[in-house]
C-alpha cells in the first residue's frame, strides 16, 4: 500500500517538474508583436541595424548652357559722307583711282607717294571695311587733311578697288594750343560700333599736350565718319594711357 502511494507521488513529482520546465522555455523564446509602423531588424538597412534618415527628394541641377562668344561682324557696316561734304575745304591734292586687291598697308604706301607724305597711322572704323589714313601734321597750316577709303568687301580677308578715290576730311587744328610740332600717335576704337578715336600730340619747346578726335556721338550713317575735336585729354585719361603703353 505505502509502496503505490509513493510510487503515484514520484510520477505526480516528475510530472510537475516537467511542466514547470516547458513553461519557462515559453517565457524565454516568445516575443511581444512589434509596434504598428516600426520596422523590424532585419528590415532595416545600412550599418549596425539602423536606418539612413530619408530626406527630400533631390533633382540633378540643370545642366549649364553656353552661349557662344559673339565674334565682330566684319563688314557689315557702310557709313556714308553727305554729299556735300568737304565742298567748302582748301583744295587737295590730285589722287589717281585705285584698282584691283585691296590692302590697307599696300593703299597706305600708295597714298603716301602719291602725297608726297609720310602716312605714321592709320585705323579702320569698327564693324565695317572703312579704313582712314593720318598723314603728317604740317604744324603753320590750320587744317589736317586725313583720307578715308571703302573699299569693296565680303569680309576683311576679301577686298578689291575698282576706281577707288578716298574721301578727304579736313580737321581743324586747334588755335588756342602753341605748338611748332605735331604727330597723331594713337588712333583707337570707343565703345561703341564703328567709334574711332585719332589722338595727336602737339609739342611746343619741351612741353607737350595731347588732344583727340572722335565720332562717339554721331547720331546716324551721315554723320559716321564725322571726326570731331574734344580738346586736351585729362591727366587720369593720360595716366590710363601710358600705362597701357599706347601713347609715350
Amino acid at each position: 500500500m505505502l509502496k503505490k502511494a509513493f510510487a503515484l507521488l514520484l510520477v505526480l513529482t516528475v510530472l510537475g517538474a516537467s511542466l514547470a520546465s516547458c513553461a519557462k522555455e515559453d517565457v524565454g523564446t516568445t516575443q511581444p508583436p512589434a509596434p504598428l509602423g516600426t520596422r523590424l531588424p532585419e528590415q532595416l538597412s545600412g550599418t549596425g541595424g539602423t536606418e539612413a534618415p530619408e530626406g527630400p527628394e533631390t533633382s540633378a541641377p540643370p545642366e549649364e548652357t553656353m552661349t557662344p562668344e559673339a565674334s565682330e561682324p566684319e563688314a557689315t557696316r557702310t557709313p556714308a559722307l553727305p554729299d556735300d561734304y568737304g565742298k567748302g575745304d582748301p583744295p587737295l591734292p590730285e589722287i589717281p583711282p585705285y584698282n584691283g586687291p585691296f590692302d590697307p598697308e599696300a593703299y597706305r604706301d600708295f597714298l603716301s607717294k602719291t602725297l608726297g607724305k609720310d602716312i605714321p597711322l592709320w585705323g579702320r572704323f569698327p564693324f565695317s571695311a572703312v579704313f582712314i589714313y593720318f598723314p603728317e601734321i604740317d604744324p603753320s597750316l590750320e587744317g589736317w587733311t586725313v583720307y578715308i577709303a571703302q573699299p569693296s568687301a565680303r569680309n576683311l580677308q576679301e577686298m578689291t578697288a575698282e576706281n577707288l578715290k578716298p574721301l578727304a576730311q579736313t580737321l581743324t587744328l586747334p588755335g588756342d594750343i602753341n605748338f611748332d610740332a605735331a604727330k597723331p600717335v594713337h588712333v583707337g576704337s570707343g565703345g561703341g560700333s564703328g567709334e574711332l578715336e585719332i589722338i595727336v600730340a602737339l609739342t611746343y619747346h619741351d612741353k607737350t599736350a595731347y588732344v583727340s578726335w572722335d565720332n562717339f556721338t554721331y547720331t546716324n550713317e551721315d554723320d559716321a565718319l564725322t571726326l570731331v575735336y574734344r580738346g586736351p585729354l585729362s591727366e587720369e585719361r593720360l595716366a590710363g594711357l601710358r600705362e597701357e603703353g599706347l601713347i609715350p
